[in-house]
């Protein structure tokens, strides 16, 4: 791809995520600045380890373990193992709080500050610890589908310039020498909406909601253990997590499942409706319209998804969809059943009660297929290896 091409998707992308991120209505905006005050103000009463992190200054010699063990992670530069000890978010950080508050060795007594690197800051800002936050509702500064190559690399390198800078200005021995990199300007206002975060969040619910009307509890279940182990469930939009392949927003609180729960059961209400109405069952039946699914994987299951998840998505959005959004919404619903597939290939089906009987009959016979399909692989496959191999392929 040429420097100009790199240039005129950046721009397209640019201007894409402006719109999505004005389409937040006021109300909105208002309740997510209100909710974030309120997670400062908590915050401010923090005690312990979190406490220490957040009171303005050096640490004090000598450190307790966990104080030893964080600085020990800071000085290799390994956010993810500062991550587990004291997660980036905003029930631990302020805005205020400086990432390298630990970030020293000790020579003869003093404290001796290391400054960030480029590519210090490359991984902080690029790490899936930065995710959607659910107190304020902003998504990453870096997504972790997004490449840093023409993305991002100008706003890293004029932020390695300025802890550069301050690094010459103030000797190793004072703080201030790495301090001027503080981790809640990522976590409270690091970006503008995600595309994929907007996608993600109707897909995950769309896929729950297929699951509930036409699998059954077993497989609903296991939806939910294999979205919530996938660190998926909730994160994203207020709700999944991990991006396929990728860092994956979770979503931990009581609110947050609440919501999705909620948004799972109004969707299944609705879907049901519509699946269980006559001229659904005519055109299912005529083969005018998808097949019900009988298992998570297949593409029965995909379309389903996709009829669900688009009306999510055009409810989120206030719009139509595009046609890369469409597209966008099947690759992850796709990537999102081949995770799944681990937790649901050995639940059986069970057809829910109130779907149609007609349905749970088509569902008998696509069940014959899919295993029909199956044997013939079982077969087809060894036998073709060994006709290739015979001739010598």
């Amino acid at each position: 791809m040429t420097k100009a091409e790199r240039k005129r998707i950046a721009k397209i992308e640019k201007e894409q995520r402006l719109a999505l991120h004005r389409l937040t209505s006021k109300k909105e905006r208002e309740r997510i600045a209100r909710r974030a005050k309120k997670a400062r103000k908590k915050l401010k009463s923090a005690t312990g380890f979190i406490g220490d992190v957040n009171e303005p200054g050096a640490p004090g010699l000598p450190l307790t373990q966990a104080e030893e063990n964080y600085r020990a992670a800071s000085v290799a530069g390994d956010f993810a193992a500062m991550n587990s000890m004291l997660p980036f978010g905003p029930n631990n950080y302020r805005k205020s709080t400086p990432l390298g508050k630990y970030r020293f060795v000790v020579q003869n007594g003093a404290q001796v500050w290391i400054p960030f690197s480029e590519q210090d800051v490359i991984n902080f800002l690029n790490g899936p610890w930065l995710i959607r936050n659910p107190q304020t509702g902003l998504a990453p500064l870096l997504h972790p589908r997004r490449k840093i190559s023409f993305d991002k690399a100008a706003k890293i390198k004029k932020l390695t310039k300025r802890f550069q800078n301050a690094a010459r200005k103030f000797r190793n021995t004072d703080m201030r020498h790495v301090s001027g990199f503080n981790v809640g300007e990522y976590t409270y206002k690091s970006g503008l909406d995600s595309t994929w975060v907007k996608v993600r969040a109707p897909v995950m619910v769309a896929v729950a909601i297929v699951a509930s009307v036409y699998l059954g509890p077993g497989i609903l279940q296991a939806v939910q253990t294999g979205l919530a182990k996938a660190g998926a469930a909730l994160g994203v939009g207020g709700g999944t997590g991990a991006a396929s392949g990728g860092a994956v927003a979770t979503g931990t609180t009581a609110t947050a499942k609440a919501t999705f729960a909620s948004k799972v059961f109004a969707g299944a209400k609705t879907l049901s409706g519509y699946v269980n109405n006559a001229r659904t069952i005519k055109a299912v039946v005529k083969g005018e319209e998808i097949p019900p699914p009988v298992g998570v994987s297949g593409e029965n299951f995909t379309e389903w998804a996709f009829k669900v998840a688009k009306d999510e998505a055009i409810k989120e959005y206030g719009r139509q969809l595009t046609k890369k959004e469409e597209a966008d919404i099947k690759k992850e619903i796709r990537q999102l059943q081949a995770q799944l597939e681990p937790y649901t290939k050995n639940v059986p089906l069970e057809s829910p009660p109130d779907l149609a009987e007609p349905l749970k009959k088509i569902q008998v016979i696509e069940q014959e297929k899919q295993a029909q399909t199956e044997q013939i692989l079982k077969i087809a496959v060894p036998v073709g290896i060994a006709f290739l191999a015979m001739r010598g392929v």
